[in-house]
């Protein structure tokens, strides 16, 4: 009984996916009955159905009944699988490619060691096989062992537990983060099953998923999952029931977070029951089938687009050219999709699936005696083409590390230094080419590449420029020349200037990028201070002199080109020594020599102005040089000792001005004498101003005043300019002119001459008294258009504001006026003339010094 439920099981084996590019592959699997010993048989066939030939007929002496498919070593270039039954409990046995030797490598034989391996081999990372097995006389739920191909050895790798059971047709796989994962049947903290990974570095076994069992939603008792890694990451996989209808249901599981996620429950009409595993297309959709459902109850072909989880039923098997298929399905190098059915045909199928059609062709119908039964997988071979990638050449410093990486693949091994990562950190003293190797998904195919990283030497900088300075000074050290630079003061150039002591470090960066570090320490020696001693006083009359001394050093320089201790200068100037120390140390000294010569003195100056009438006031500007003292002789008998003095002609003449300078030094007295001869000339005959008007007080502001000029000129010269002044903001240069005030006021008039020498006199006639009011009222007016008495005219003088009104002898106003020169012609507001009579007037008025003006009283109108 156990046995049948292991065959049963058998059928649900996991295959993966393999890209090629030839133009028709050729195919290997297995049968799992058939052939001419009813063991089942291994054959090969072409992707066209051309071919096909048995390679193998399967013996119980030497195992049969092989469960699944083919797994490729790449060292030795043998196919490799298992068998399920022999004289004991199955084989490990290899397969020539070539020659098709079949050979047998290890016979389950002891139960407590595992025996009846169930799936298939996996080609792990570090080039050992690893399954599982059953123990059925201990109390373990069987063995994930492994077995080394380079040496034949099998070794146990894990026991599983009672507790957790293991599936009796579980495959394995390796993720690309290097661990094993697979299922179990049972075990797990709801006693339904798990999922775990294995390490194989460290041989650690941790249960990362436990199932339920709760209304079907999650892989029960009865499903046994195969995974797939996708690109996205995740692992996929199929169980052959549970789900929302018990037929089974697609699910992922994220091996960071360990989250398992239910994708797809499967539901009889679009498929139910599968039994193999997934496969990720190079377009991107996982592919996979169904035991039963569909149309036919015969399965289905389906895919899933894993970024929206959409499922889709492709194709539905008939059960004529094909059904129940038990295994998985394949990526071939012409893009198409094999496969293999337990039924169709006469003792099952090959068929094809083009994915870009979804077209089904049966390719191969097994008679019996080629194999019958055919629920594993096919493989691919020669490999199919491996999208290996890995980073570009590098290059490093001696004594630095650089990571290197590859991807494209599940699997790698790199050399030398056997790492197993797909990224990888080395540190190799000297130029090394690091070779990997790309494993697919199962392990059988592979690609190598090589990275080169080459090692470049360090720099080996030198400080030169000297080890010593003088205090005050800078030192100018320096380095070979390097890409970058930086010093330990912060400098960033191959030269750096020093001016204190210390140790200097410079880190320079060559153009590989490589960097090294040398030091200098500077020491500062101290620099002279020399100080000049005078054997008397520096400052002296020409032609006397000084000694200037300074202390002993090694050697000295004058500024007068003096290489002695001592000079003796007699010039005035700045007398600079510089001395050297034995360390080369410069220093300096500085004293000053000040020879007093007799001064230079000179004298100039000049005036404001120099012609004018009586008084004549001069500001003279003393322009001289070196003076000490002044002394001015204005020639009218004044003198004056101030710098810039002020000084007022009133006599009538021209005048000689002398400037005297004087300068008294320590070594003599100096004057200078500047005259100007005949510089000032002063007139002290004036213009008179006078004047004469018409004017009689008081007047109105439409008054004019007439001026008549009465001025002269003693000297005969004429007067040139008149300047009047109306005492109202207001004047004129007219020489008798005429005014009008339009304000009332008292006013108060000059007059201002000024002859042709410039001389100025004045005049003034100090009150103008301006009046306001109504002048005249008249009591009859004709307005018969004789030009004579045609308006009631009402005349005034200073008068701001106005208002006039005319009524009859009923009081209805017949005319109004608010402008004093609008007066009343006689007629009404509406322009009619009004008849002859008695009229009444009222007026309004105020003058612009706020007086009221308010007038009444009648007018006779006569034509």
């Amino acid at each position: 009984m156990k046995k049948i439920y292991i065959l049963l099981t058998l059928f649900t084996i996991n295959c993966a996916l393999f890209t090629a590019f030839a133009q028709v592959p050729e195919l290997w699997g297995m049968t799992h009955q058939g052939g001419t010993n009813f063991s089942g048989a291994a054959f090969k066939i072409n992707g066209d159905g051309s071919n096909f030939s048995v390679i193998h007929n399967f013996t119980w002496a030497t195992g049969d009944m092989p469960p699944c498919k083919f797994t490729l070593y790449n060292n030795n270039g043998l196919l490799y699988g298992i068998t399920y039954i022999d004289p004991h409990w199955g084989t490990i046995f290899s397969m020539d490619t070539i020659s098709y030797t079949f050979t047998v490598l290890h016979n389950f034989n002891n139960p407590i060691l595992g025996v009846d391996p169930i799936g298939s081999l996996i080609l792990g990372s570090n080039n050992k096989f690893y399954g599982i097995s059953l123990t059925p006389t201990t109390d373990s739920g069987g063995v994930l062992f492994c077995f080394d191909p380079a040496t034949n050895i099998y070794t146990v790798a894990h026991y599983f537990t009672d507790s957790a059971y293991c599936a009796e047709n579980l495959t394995l796989m390796q993720s690309n983060n290097g661990l094993i994962y697979g299922s179990l049947q049972s075990g797990g903290s709801n006693h339904h099953g798990l999922i775990f990974s294995f390490d194989p570095i460290s041989s650690s076994y941790t249960d990362v998923h436990d199932f339920d069992t709760s209304i079907f939603n999650n892989p029960s008792i009865y499903s046994f999952p195969h995974f797939i890694q996708a690109t996205n990451g995740l692992l996929y996989s199929l169980s052959p029931h549970g789900g929302d209808y018990n037929y089974g249901e697609i699910f992922s599981f994220n091996t960071t977070t360990n989250t398992y996620t239910n994708l797809h429950n499967f539901n009889d009409t679009l498929g139910a029951n599968p039994q193999g595993s997934l496969l990720q297309a190079n377009n991107g959709l996982l592919y996979g089938m169904t035991f039963a459902g569909g149309l036919h109850n015969s399965g289905v072909i389906f895919s899933l687009d894993i970024s929206t989880d959409s499922y889709t039923d492709i194709y539905d098997f008939n059960g004529t050219t094909g059904g129940k298929p038990f295994g998985s399905l394949i990526q071939a190098n012409d893009n198409k999709l094999y496969g293999m059915t337990s039924e169709g045909g006469t003792n099952g199928v090959v068929f094809s699936f083009d994915i870009t059609t979804n077209i089904y062709t049966n390719i191969h119908n097994f008679n019996g005696t080629d194999g019958s039964d055919a629920i594993s997988d096919l493989i691919e071979f020669p490999c199919p083409a491996i999208n290996l990638s890995v980073s570009t050449n590098t290059s490093i410093c001696n004594g630095d590390s650089v990571s290197l990486s590859a991807n494209g693949t599940m699997n790698y091994k790199w050399q030398p230094g056997n790492f197993t990562d797909s990224l990888i950190k080395v540190s190799p003293s000297t130029t090394t080419t690091y070779l990997v190797t790309g494993f697919n998904t199962i392990g059988y195919c592979f690609k190598t590449d090589t990275i080169i990283v080459t090692v470049n030497p360090t720099p080996t900088p030198t400080i030169g420029g000297g080890d010593s300075l003088c205090s005050g000074d800078s030192l100018m050290i320096y380095t070979d020349f390097y890409s970058h630079y930086i010093w330990n003061n912060g400098d960033t150039t191959s030269i750096n200037y020093i001016t204190t002591a210390g140790t200097y470090t410079v880190t320079v960066t060559d153009s590989h990028g490589c960097t090294a570090i040398d030091s200098l320490n500077i020491t500062v020696n101290p620099s002279p201070v020399p100080t000049i001693t005078a054997n008397g006083a520096t400052t002296f009359c020409q032609g006397d002199s000084v000694t200037l001394t300074t202390a002993t050093f090694t050697n000295y320089n004058w500024n007068n080109g003096a290489t002695t201790e001592t000079i003796t200068p007699k010039t005035s100037g700045t007398y600079i020594v510089t001395v050297t120390t034995a360390f080369g140390c410069i220093g300096a000294a500085t004293d000053s020599v000040n020879v007093i010569p007799l001064p230079i003195v000179t004298s100039s100056f000049h005036s404001d102005t120099t012609i004018g009438c009586s008084p004549l006031t001069i500001k003279f500007i003393n322009t001289s040089t070196n003076g000490i003292t002044y002394l001015w002789n204005f020639c009218d008998g004044s003198t004056d000792t101030a710098l810039n003095p002020v000084h007022t002609y009133t006599d009538s003449g021209t005048y000689t001005i002398t400037l005297i300078s004087t300068n008294v030094s320590p070594c003599g007295t100096v004057t200078n004498t500047f005259t100007q001869t005949n510089y000032i000339s002063v007139n002290v005959f004036k213009p008179v101003a006078a004047f004469i008007s018409n004017y009689l007080t008081p007047i109105f502001t439409s008054d004019s005043i007439h001026f008549q000029d009465e001025s002269y000129d003693p000297t005969f010269a004429g007067i040139s300019l008149w300047q009047w002044w109306f005492g109202d903001g207001t004047g004129t240069h007219f020489e008798n002119p005429i005014h009008q005030w339009n304000l009332p006021g008292i006013y108060q008039v000059e007059l201002i001459v000024t002859n042709k020498e410039g001389c100025k006199d004045s005049a003034i006639f100090d009150y103008i008294d301006v009046i306001e009011g109504i002048l005249n009222i008249p009591n009859t007016f004709t307005p018969n258009n004789d030009g004579y008495n045609d308006f009631f005219e009402i005349k005034a003088s200073g008068i701001e504001t106005y208002q006039l009104e005319i009524f009859n002898r009923w009081g209805i106003k017949i005319f109004s006026s608010t402008n004093i020169n609008t007066s009343w012609d006689g007629y009404n507001q509406n322009g009619i003339q009004c008849p002859e009579g008695t009229y009444y007037y009222v007026l309004k008025a105020t003058g612009f010094s706020g007086n009221s003006f308010n007038k009444a009283g009648f007018i006779m109108l006569l034509r």
